[in-house]
C-alpha cells in the first residue's frame, strides 16, 4: 500500500521547532476554552462506555486505522497523476 505524501510546506511545518513562548500561548488558549474541554471530557466518557475494555478500544483503533490507510480516491497519493 503506497504511503500518502506530505507536501513540502507540510513537512516544514511539522519539522520546524515550536518556540517555547508559542507553545505556552497555544496551551493557555486551549486551557481557557472550558466549553471545548467539557465536550472533550464528554466524548472521552462516551468512548470509554462504548468500548469498556482495552481489547475493545484496540480493536476499534485497529479497524479505524485500516480504514484510514486504505487507498483513497478522495486524496490522491500523487498529485501528478
Amino acid at each position: 500500500m503506497p504511503r500518502q505524501k506530505v507536501s513540502p510546506q507540510g513537512h516544514v511545518a511539522w519539522e520546524q521547532p515550536l518556540p517555547v513562548e508559542e507553545f505556552h500561548r497555544r496551551l493557555q488558549l486551549a486551557l481557557a476554552d472550558t466549553e471545548q474541554m467539557q465536550k472533550n471530557a464528554e466524548l472521552c466518557a462516551w468512548f470509554v462506555r462504548r468500548y469498556p475494555t482495552v481489547e475493545a478500544r484496540l480493536a476499534y483503533a485497529r479497524r479505524k486505522y485500516a480504514e484510514w490507510t486504505r487507498e483513497s480516491t478522495l486524496i490522491p497519493n500523487d498529485p501528478e497523476k
